[in-house]
């Protein structure tokens, strides 16, 4: 199809019939694209940035769910001189809110409901209060039941202590709202060192707390909610926690981020391509396989994934820099060659090009083999956006570039200078190298590798300040650090955690954690209910028998009945605890948080031996995950760069494919070397920005040493060499306009990977011209 030897006429005829054959592709696109777009899901979770846990992972099965319920947890805590009035209308204002559902706040009639259950259940539950008289013996307990009985300002009732003696109902209520929180009006309160009053509200998301569109349209009702309230209530302070607020916050900056690298970078080509070209015609020439290639990367991803994530569009935004290189090439070689055949020109282009192509997308290719989604999502953007804006330029550029601008090419002299130096000059062509490697190495030296995931999303200091303030208040935290016990059945599962809970009662004590939160302390197993029931009634009979005759109690013993986990989460004492409690069918797992962790390795010691007990700390885990692949990348990065090095000494030799990739090792250890300079870390964020240094640098020297071998000396060598030179400067001023705004994203993980692009891009440049063979004799002396 591309012969040299065809005729022009059926060349063109060709190269129209493809041209209208992509066009109509092209208009698919577009339609499915319009299909798709308006139901499309922009997410902003981290979580849909990592890889999928091996399924063989114990926790697999239970994590995705887990973090879905905890992400759709919202909690506030009002504060107000008017009280309870204050947090009475920030309730009645929620539950006029779409979107939200489960919500809790004041409720008069909580305390009877508490009362009823657990006088129904009272000789089978217990709390560390009961589990303490019981353990001191029937004489202890009956001083106590003495106390309360005649004691003024305790409020027992002769009909409340003989119809439950040991006072069992009282104790559980007055323990349900204990530690950080009290119950006051119906409300759950907690109390500040200043003495003000917290009041608890709680809701649930009825979607996903990612879901951009709507997350955003609650966030902004909130906050005007927020304002009314203190406008109406003056004094009035509001603390606020969860997932939706801080996927609100990533959305701002990722918005932000993209309006700047985007828009940005659209105006930086246009200015780099108005000053090569001189005129409206290449400009829009550009433009236009930029926009197929965003529209075939957007509907790529939207076919493959059903949606695309807020950093799959930041950091594919930098495709403006690099998809416009073939229409930069094919508009430099017009430029210096205006008498050309347009079709002819795209004939010499195309086997430099396709090689290029091939380089680069092995760069995107890596991404692929990653097991991220997030990563998953660039690399098909970027493989179909390259693929398409190359098809477009080959396609249409020969049929509409028109006559170019015949006006003298701004800075030639300098470039054939320049071009002159590289390929005369020994001392540069073998100092440079040797020079750039004294920065390099003291940068490595400096480098700190950090595979922390909190990196990927910056949290707000706002948000962060209100969540620790309420951790305080409530004496609960956000974070779900801890152990996951799980088991075929409910009942297999509270046993295997009631053996967990002697194991961290007994670390508490050691000061190996600080503290822990075990439902089976307020759901415990039947079998444990039965031993507790027969050990609360003994206890019963022998406090009855100590009191006067007067005053032993009427009512007779209730039967045993089992508390059920079903019974349990339908009853109002379990709101605080459901969040922990997970179920697939008949399996079930139980969440036990653990805090103030002092010694992990005691930890682990001590719970080695239980079935089925896991810790989780699903943070620590995508950071050992995040090292693991980073290994994993750089053995594929080493892969590529020596399947890439075979592929180019069979085609070019082994000369230039030496001069090539010594180019771009050298660019992929001062790239590396910045970050050491600057003070930032080596994430696998930067191992992937390598991958495509090394991409975009092959490049470099591929069209360089493709100039050599076809005309390698004489006029024609340099024209084509000058060529070479300027398709290669604008597109990495370009490159360098789109990865070098990324470096000042919010994001540190996007930041470091523009940085390293943008300098390893820049030396990869800078020495590019080592892939031309030194000049000869001959050429010297026409020049001089």
């Amino acid at each position: 199809m591309l012969s040299g030897n065809c005729s022009t006429d059926r060349l063109q005829r060709r190269w129209r019939w493809l041209g209208w054959g992509w066009l109509l592709l092209v208009v698919l696109m577009m339609a499915l694209l319009a299909w798709r777009l308006p139901t499309a899901q922009v997410n902003s979770s981290v979580l849909a940035l990592l890889p999928h846990d091996e399924a063989d992972t114990p926790l697999a099965a239970w994590q995705a769910p887990m973090a879905e319920r905890i992400d759709r947890q919202l909690l506030w805590l009002v504060h107000a001189p008017a009280g309870a009035e204050a947090a009475a209308w920030w309730q009645q204002q929620l539950q006029q809110l779409d979107g939200l559902t489960h919500l809790v706040g004041a409720d008069p009639a909580l305390p009877q409901h508490w009362g009823q259950f657990y006088a129904q259940y009272r000789y089978q539950l217990a709390n560390p209060a009961i589990e303490a008289r019981l353990q001191q013996g029937a004489a202890a307990w009956l001083h106590w039941v003495q106390g309360q009985i005649y004691s003024p300002f305790a409020g027992v009732s002769a009909r409340e202590w003989q119809q439950d003696p040991l006072l069992l109902t009282r104790q559980m209520v007055s323990g349900q709202a204990s530690g950080s929180l009290r119950m006051q009006q119906g409300w759950l309160v907690s109390k500040d060192e200043a003495g003000r009053d917290w009041y608890l509200v709680r809701t649930e998301l009825a979607g996903s707390a990612f879901d951009l569109t709507r997350s955003h349209r609650l966030v902004t009702a909130l906050d005007q909610l927020q304002q009314q309230l203190v406008q109406r209530f003056p004094g009035a302070m509001l603390l606020q926690r969860g997932t939706l607020f801080y996927s609100e916050h990533a959305a701002e900056l990722a918005k932000a981020d993209i309006s700047t690298i985007g828009l940005g970078s659209l105006l930086g080509v246009m200015l780099v391509i108005w000053w090569a070209f001189r005129g409206l015609r290449p400009l829009w020439l550009c433009m236009l396989p930029l926009g197929v290639g965003l529209v075939a990367g957007l509907l790529a991803v939207l076919l493959c994934f059903g949606q695309i994530h807020l950093f799959t569009l930041v950091i594919s935004s930098s495709l403006i820099g690099i998809s416009d290189d073939y229409s930069l090439h094919y508009l430099s070689e017009r430029r210096l060659h205006p008498d050309e055949a347009p079709w002819a020109t795209a004939v010499r282009l195309w086997r430099p090009l396709l090689m290029a192509l091939l380089t680069t997308l092995l760069g995107y290719l890596l991404l692929w083999l990653a097991p991220f989604p997030g990563l998953q999502q660039m690399a098909v953007f970027s493989l179909a956006g390259l693929l398409a804006s190359f098809i477009t330029v080959f396609c249409w550029m020969p049929g509409l570039v028109g006559q170019m601008t015949r006006r003298p090419l701004p800075a030639r002299s300098w470039m054939e200078a320049w071009l002159a130096l590289w390929q005369r000059s020994r001392l540069l062509r073998r100092g440079a190298p040797l020079l750039l490697l004294l920065p390099a190495m003291y940068g490595i030296s400096q480098l700190v590798v950090d595979d922390d995931v909190r990196r990927l999303q910056p949290l707000p200091a706002e948000l962060q300040r209100q969540e620790q303030q309420i951790a305080h208040l409530t004496g609960q935290g956000s974070e779900l650090s801890g152990f996951l016990v799980s088991a075929a059945s409910a009942e297999q599962t509270l046993q295997r955690a009631e053996q967990l809970e002697s194991v961290l009662a007994t670390l508490k004590r050691q000061g190996v954690i600080a503290d822990y939160r075990n439902l089976v302390t307020a759901l415990p197993s039947q079998a444990r209910q039965q031993t507790r029931y027969q050990a609360l009634t003994q206890m019963a009979d022998q406090v009855a028998k100590g009191l006067p005759h007067g005053d032993q109690p009427s009512a007779a013993m209730p039967p045993f009945q089992p508390l059920t986990p079903q019974a349990w989460l339908a009853s109002p004492v379990s709101q605080g605890w459901r969040l922990l409690w997970l179920q697939q069918g008949e399996r079930v797992a139980l969440l036990v948080p653990v805090q103030g962790v002092q010694d992990a390795l005691a930890l682990q010691q001590a719970t080695a031996g239980l079935t089925d007990v896991h810790w989780q700390d699903k943070r620590q885990s995508w950071s050992d995950l995040f090292a693991r692949y980073r290994m994993l990348l750089a053995a594929l990065l080493g892969a590529g760069i020596l399947l890439s090095g075979l592929f180019m000494c069979y085609r070019l030799g082994w000369r230039p494919t030496l001069r090539i990739l010594v180019t771009n090792g050298l660019a992929l250890l001062l790239a590396t070397a910045v970050l050491g300079m600057v003070g930032m870390p080596f994430t696998l964020f930067s191992l992937l920005a390598l991958s495509l240094v090394f991409g975009i640098g092959v490049d470099y020297g591929l069209f360089f040493a493709h100039c050599s071998a076809d005309e390698p000396q004489g006029e024609a060598a340099r024209e084509r060499r000058v060529a070479t030179l300027l398709a290669i400067l604008l597109a990495n001023l370009t490159t360098q306009l789109a990865f070098g705004l990324l470096a000042f994203s919010h994001t540190q993980a996007i930041a470091s990977f523009g940085l390293v692009l943008s300098v390893g891009v820049l030396v990869s440049f800078l020495l590019a011209p080592l892939a031309l063979p030194r000049a000869t004799q001959r050429e010297e002396a026409s020049r001089g």
